[in-house]
């Protein structure tokens, strides 16, 4: 399956959902991928995922952390239960519940041990090839991500969130509807 908005989509969600990113076979897409596909189908090539923007430039420090944190993600020469284990461990809670919660995350992560490590999954790492634009406000940011694979390249903008000093993959932060609620708590 070749690399699509979706898949870097699902990177913002729960980083379980990088699993359905490869499939072509339709057993591991998740339900979140296809939402993900669903609300970007309507848009046009090229376009950014809706979502707050943020207008202040990260100081250099939390850029580094955002940076490290997406390498990180690019990193796939791990075993597929600690690829997995990671990627929980540096998902912001909302996301963690959205698909579940922890335990659930967990236990889907310890099934895949024994699998290869995660970049031998056709289409499973994703080739992050430039990190621009890192902007914060307050807890919450953005960095609008390349992927390439192939001969395609796909730029689109991720959300973090600082929880436990550290910044985080946060899904919930870029989605609209889910921003507008954590606002209000």
């Amino acid at each position: 399956m070749k690399i699509r908005k979706t898949c870097l989509a699902a990177l913002c969600a729960l980083p379980l959902a990088l699993t359905a990113c490869g499939s072509d076979d339709g057993d591991n897409s998740g339900e979140s991928s296809q939402a993900n596909e669903a609300n970007q189908a309507d848009q046009p090539e090229g376009a950014m995922s809706e979502g707050p923007v943020y207008t202040t430039p990260a100081s250099d420090g939390d850029k580094q952390q955002i940076i490290d944190l997406l390498h990180g993600l690019s990193n796939g020469a791990r075993p597929m239960d600690e690829y997995l284990h990671w990627t929980i461990d540096n998902t912001c809670q909302a996301d963690i519940e959205q698909q579940g919660g922890e335990e659930a995350a967990r236990e889907q992560a310890d099934a895949s041990a024994g699998q290869g490590n995660f970049d031998e999954q056709p289409g499973r790492t994703p080739n992050i090839t430039d990190i621009q634009e890192v902007m914060t406000e307050g807890d919450k940011a953005h960095a609008t991500v390349t992927i390439s694979e192939a001969e395609r390249e796909d730029s689109n903008r991720m959300y973090f969130k600082r929880e436990d000093e550290k910044w985080k993959f946060c899904h919930a932060v870029g989605a609209p509807d889910i921003a507008e609620t954590q606002d209000g708590e």
